[in-house]
């Protein structure tokens, strides 16, 4: 089958970001191969939006039905390619499918489907030199990376989020394990769909960034690590132990909380992404989240150290086909979901579903352990804080145990990577 065939077509919708109540509509799209065939595919489309002179950023997403999940379009020249806003009206944009997908592609079931959002360009900044003290952080956007890349101010006296698009992917792993150990529980792949578009953090949040927001140190601090991504940060350090405990029934945190003091100064919402959003961002539309840095979506250092705190209570089963998920209402040991990496010697093999809880004695399953550094974008889970901490003593949580290969590490060495995301309804 040729890939003019391969192409079929996907009604375009608009769900924007905009800070103003917009009418905003993507259609009339019509997607045509270039003849002779030379790798390029023509996207018409139409802009209706009741604001003729509102900036509209569209964002294609290929959407891959025999394996179901989005695959990420780069190629594109054009008006809307690129991070360049278009207004109202009819316009075109050209993909290069052959340098995306290879000369001679050929799925069965593949569409596109293009997403317009008003005011939503590619990348949030938030300026955070004004400190700690500050009443306010400025907030502006880029259209695309600066000249000369992400430079160290983005690590330091800025944050910097991406704009990820809505898609579809499969959650989980398929593997199977039979250790007596093994605590990964029916973590079968399951499709998980995501509607909304949401920000999510280049970086992850670093030790400087840390301080000029809270006015505090953490562990760790100096000594170079400045611009390193800051550790020892448990759940209520982030959203609080009172309102900010309250996740999924609402999306609210303490006043004096890092994300507190972040949203106060800012009026933006940010919130730690949940599970799903950081599978989704950390396997960038792959099967697998591979080693280069930054990944497919522009992120950097998720299979990396630190593990990164989610939203979700841990639960031990993920199945199921779900939409948005927010995770179970309580979990268990009282614990939130942690994902991330781990940057043992046997990091050449990478994953962004391995899921591993030891519920042996940590002393004797080195072996496991072992095993489980082999994946290094692990699922695992910790208590809120030290103090509400309620695991069992024939459990461990990878937060006592070194990821390195052997002794005790303080609790909660796990950091953070924020996203922006429309108010919870």
């Amino acid at each position: 089958m040729n890939a003019t065939k391969a192409m079929t077509l996907l009604a375009a919708v608009a769900v924007g970001l905009s800070a103003q109540a917009l009418t905003l509509a993507v259609k009339d799209v019509k997607i045509a191969q270039r003849y002779p065939w030379n790798g390029l595919v023509d996207i018409d489309y139409t802009v209706e939006c009741d604001d003729k002179d509102a900036d509209v950023y569209i964002y294609p997403v290929g959407y891959d039905a025999d394996n179901n999940q989005s695959v990420a379009l780069y190629t594109f020249t054009g008006e809307g390619a690129n991070g360049k806003a278009v207004k109202a009206g009819t316009h075109r944009m050209t993909w290069d499918m052959a340098k995306d997908m290879g000369q001679n592609y050929n799925r069965a079931a593949f569409s596109i489907k293009l997403h317009g959002y008003a005011g939503a360009a590619p990348y949030l900044v938030i300026d955070l030199s004004p400190g700690a003290n500050a009443e306010k952080y400025e907030v502006s956007y880029l259209n695309e990376m600066p000249e000369g890349g992400w430079t160290d101010e983005y690590k330091s006296t800025k944050l910097v989020l991406k704009l990820i698009p809505p898609g579809t992917f499969l959650m989980g792993d398929d593997s199977t394990y039979t250790s007596s150990s093994d605590y990964r529980g029916g973590n079968a792949k399951h499709k998980v769909t995501l509607t909304q578009p949401y920000y999510c953090g280049v970086f992850e949040v670093t030790y400087q960034q840390w301080k000029l927001i809270t006015g505090t140190e953490k562990t760790g601090y100096g000594n170079g690590m400045l611009k390193q991504p800051v550790r020892a940060v448990n759940y209520n350090d982030l959203r609080g132990a009172t309102l900010g405990a309250g996740w999924p029934s609402h999306q609210q945190v303490d006043a004096t909380s890092f994300l507190g003091k972040l949203r106060s100064r800012t009026g933006v919402t940010f919130d730690l992404p949940t599970e799903a959003q950081w599978e989704y961002a950390c396997r960038a539309s792959s099967s697998e989240a591979t080693s280069p840095n930054p990944n497919a979506f522009g992120l950097y250092g998720m299979n990396e150290l630190p593990g990164e705190w989610c939203l979700d209570w841990f639960q031990q089963t993920l199945s199921g086909d779900q939409t948005d998920p927010k995770g179970p209402s309580s979990g268990i040991y009282d614990a939130r979901v942690v994902r991330g990496g781990c940057s043992c010697v046997w990091n050449n093999y990478y994953s962004s579903d391995y899921s591993y809880i030891n519920t042996s004695n940590k002393s004797s399953t080195y072996s496991d352990f072992s095993r489980a550094s082999l994946r290094s974008s692990y699922r695992c889970y910790q208590p809120h804080s030290t103090s509400n901490r309620t695991t069992p003593n024939y459990s461990w949580d990878w937060s006592t145990f070194n990821v390195y290969g052997g002794g005790s590490i303080v609790s909660g060495t796990f950091g953070c990577r924020l996203v922006a995301l429309p108010a919870a309804k």
